[in-house]
């Protein structure tokens, strides 16, 4: 062996280990320090919601004024306990009282710290910021723009804040465009669909125009299904009955992307509770009960339950012998309606059999497959 070539090995081994030694030391104490910041910053956030708690009921209860509540926003700390509890109490108050903690929010101390936050790169400060100007009563305008980047951020939570602080404006235009880059966006939570989808409906001046942009993002092949199905489904609630008739054609030639039959089966749903269209026909004209996707031969069971009518009992015998036991139940209690259950008895599969006994004993009454 090579003396010389050894010695240099060594070296090199011994450089490295430094190396890695000195490296677990530094994360060993950036770690611990993060401990003791942690724990510094914990403390503080407990003192001043014990003393911001008090403070605040005071102001509600009109012994301190607005300005004389801002005095005591003198550090983050404080301003972030005052806005977390300041956002809780507004959820659960109304009328004079939330109005007047709303009026809070427009102080400088919220202003200022906020607006940074928007800025930063912790994402808890940036979803914390959105949530301010969510609950203002308008966004200025001074944060629109970074606000529609926020659309685009990585963080599914941070997207849904900004989307909901734009809808917050007055321009029905940047309403409109954080609406359409928010439902063209990838797959989201059906609870954040529901809550931008509200808020645009309920801030827009005109109903049927804000209506008739549902319905085109329902019916646009971009719009991702799940996010198509959950508008489907707010429907009912908005109370936007004059897009039955649009549903009714779009129900009859759905996007070809419906792989799981999740927007079929929401159509269903909301036509049964909006319109009054003929369901023999339709059922008929669609053959849902014979889709390949459970769901869709799930809601077209309970629709036909809801609307029943005898020339539909061929198609719920057929549904009554469904591999799926909420689809049978559900087309087998439909059948308690008919005048002859004798006839439908001969019909239902031998391995069936008990299920359609006890409810036809019971009326149905033992089971609740909603």
């Amino acid at each position: 062996m090579n003396p010389d070539v050894d010695s240099v090995a060594i070296q090199v081994i011994q450089i490295v280990l430094f190396v890695l030694i000195s490296l677990f030391l530094v994360l060993i104490v950036i770690v611990l320090i993060r401990r003791v910041l942690l724990k510094k910053w914990a403390v503080k956030m407990k003192q001043a919601e014990e003393k911001i708690l008090p403070i605040l009921y005071e102001y509600l209860d009109s012994d301190i004024t607005q300005e004389q509540f801002s005095k005591h926003l003198r550090n983050r700390f404080e301003v972030i306990s005052a806005f977390k509890n300041t956002n809780i109490l507004i959820d659960n108050f109304d009328g004079e009282q939330k109005a007047k903690l709303k009026n809070l929010l427009n102080l400088s101390q919220f202003n200022n710290y906020f607006k940074k936050g928007l800025r930063s790169a912790s994402t808890i400060k940036i979803a914390q910021a959105c949530m301010y100007y969510e609950k203002k009563d308008q966004t200025e305008d001074s944060v629109i723009h970074r606000l529609k980047t926020l659309q685009f951020h990585s963080y599914p939570v941070i997207k849904y804040g900004a989307t909901l602080a734009l809808i917050n404006t007055d321009d029905q235009e940047i309403r409109d465009e954080a609406l359409r880059v928010f439902v063209y966006s990838g797959d989201i939570a059906s609870m954040a669909v529901n809550d931008v989808i509200y808020k645009y409906c309920n801030l827009h001046k005109k109903s049927n125009q804000a209506a008739n942009t549902l319905f085109r993002y329902i019916s646009d092949v971009a719009t991702p299904v799940s996010n198509a199905e959950y508008i489907v489904r707010i429907i009912p609630e908005l109370g936007y009955y004059q897009l039955s008739d649009d549903l009714v054609t779009f129900f009859k030639y759905p996007y070809q992307n419906d792989i799981k039959g999740q927007l079929t089966s929401a159509l269903i749903d909301t036509l049964s509770e909006i319109s009054n269209v003929n369901i023999l026909d339709l059922v008929d004209e669609t053959k849902t009960w014979k889709s390949e996707h459970t769901p869709v031969r799930l809601s077209t069971a309970k629709w036909i339950q809801k609307f029943y009518s005898t020339n539909l009992d061929p198609i719920l015998i057929n549904l009554a012998n469904d591999h799926d036991l909420d689809v049978r139940i559900n087309a087998q209690m439909a059948l308690l309606n008919s005048h002859d259950k004798g006839i439908l008895h001969k019909n239902i599969d031998a391995k069936y059999q008990q299920e359609w006994i006890e409810i036809k004993d019971t009326g149905g009454s033992y089971v609740d497959t909603d």
